[in-house]
């Protein structure tokens, strides 16, 4: 998602489209049970979403099985758009879906009812930048999720970083931690994931 070319970054894209290949109703189900955990009080339904990297479409897929309005997906690796269009033009999700390669820092702006990034926002080169501009997209009232994995990054200087309190200042930045808000972060072996509501002061 940072600036440059995709072959500099991550490209997951041609291992989207070979899964897209293979993908059935069983794995959007799946998909939806673990957004059904992740929004346990039906916070889907009738959201406007936005699914930075969102690789297969597979979650794509599952939000709208789900009764989201809208979904917007967002990828920096145009094979990993290709895959989400196949995906979710094969399976019968509606046609209230977009999906656009493109690198999160030049998006225009806009606002969600739910942001989505999940195991992406680490490999963009720029963590907490990416982590901090994700937040504009969401509304005030709005829903972020997302999960990152710190242990990709080896360098030296991380290792001696807090970043439970990174992630949260990261957060504070956006809007989405204030003595008014609820934010969850949980560390979980190295995976990192934070849902939080995002107010205005």
């Amino acid at each position: 998602m940072d600036p440059g070319p995709t072959a500099d970054r991550f490209a997951f894209g041609k291992n989207w489209q070979s899964f897209a290949a293979i993908a059935d109703d069983e794995s959007i189900s799946e998909a939806q049970q673990g957004l059904i955990k992740l929004f346990p009080n039906g916070d889907i339904r009738g959201a406007r979403i936005l699914d930075v990297g969102c690789g297969s479409g597979l979650s794509m897929a599952a939000a709208l099985r789900l009764g989201a309005s809208q979904v917007d997906g967002v990828d920096i690796d145009p094979n990993s758009i290709k895959a989400a269009s196949e995906l979710l033009s094969k399976f019968d999700v509606g046609k209230n879906w977009s999906v656009h390669a493109a690198s999160l820092f030049d998006l225009p702006a806009r606002t969600y009812d739910i942001v989505y990034s999940w195991g992406v926002l680490h490999h963009t080169g720029a963590m907490w930048r990416a982590l901090e501009h994700v937040t504009t997209f969401v509304r005030p009232g709005g829903l972020l999720a997302v999960a990152i994995i710190i242990g990709v990054v080896a360098r030296a200087e991380w290792r001696h970083t807090d970043h439970r309190r990174a992630l949260g200042r990261a957060c504070m930045e956006g809007g989405l931690c204030s003595a008014r808000n609820h934010v969850r972060c949980d560390h979980r072996q190295r995976d990192w994931s934070c849902m939080g509501h995002h107010h205005d002061e």
